[in-house]
């Protein structure tokens, strides 16, 4: 357990090597899910991920294997090119590709410090969750967001972006600005406009 903030606790990040990162996760109930202590713990992980400036975070991350992640840019310094992601918490998601287009996403992760690669992910996904109240929702995420979404989810089946990167575009977040990003930019600027709407 890290630092408490006014009663929500900013939580340590789990490091690649650390055994639960590589586990599945489990499904959680709607009771489980209505109860005060995971309801805290949604609090606990947004403040999290808030405070490591992360565009997502999944449960497993934070040392809970249950099916729960967190989602959200706005501004954010680590991922300048993502368009802003209104805040969404998702209970026990499924997703589902929607048509063959693919997209090669420069990815990098909290539980994966200072490491970027280049993944395949799907251009279009079928999210379907509960959110905090245990509502089912069905949404459909486009371009960069989906990759986001897809990153997340990959965390609770107990997989890393490393297990999906194209082992030769791996580098250290230097090397990545100096030597790729610009490239990448350029490449995927018309891709960067598809938002989910």
């Amino acid at each position: 357990m890290g630092a408490t903030l006014l009663g929500v606790a900013v939580l340590e990040i789990l490091h690649v090597g650390h055994p639960t990162l590589r586990e599945r996760a489990r499904e959680i109930t709607r009771e489980e899910l209505a109860g005060p202590e995971m309801q805290g713990f949604l609090d606990d992980l947004v403040e999290t991920m808030r405070a490591a400036k992360g565009a997502g975070l999944a449960a497993p991350q934070v040392g809970r294997g249950v099916r729960v992640c967190a989602i959200e840019v706005e501004a954010n310094p680590r991922y300048p090119h993502v368009p802003t992601i209104p805040l969404s918490l998702l209970v026990n998601p499924r997703l589902r590709a929607v048509g063959e287009e693919t997209f090669e996403n420069a990815e990098g992760c909290l539980s994966v410090p200072d490491l970027r690669g280049l993944v395949t992910r799907h251009a279009e996904v079928e999210v379907v969750a509960w959110d905090r109240t245990g509502t089912e929702t069905t949404r459909l995420v486009r371009g960069l967001e989906a990759g986001v979404y897809q990153h997340e989810t990959d965390h609770l089946d107990g997989r890393l972006f490393l297990d999906r990167a194209d082992p030769r575009s791996l580098c250290t977040r230097a090397m990545w600005d100096a030597h790729h990003r610009a490239a990448y930019l350029v490449r995927m600027g018309p891709f960067f406009g598809r938002t989910s709407g």
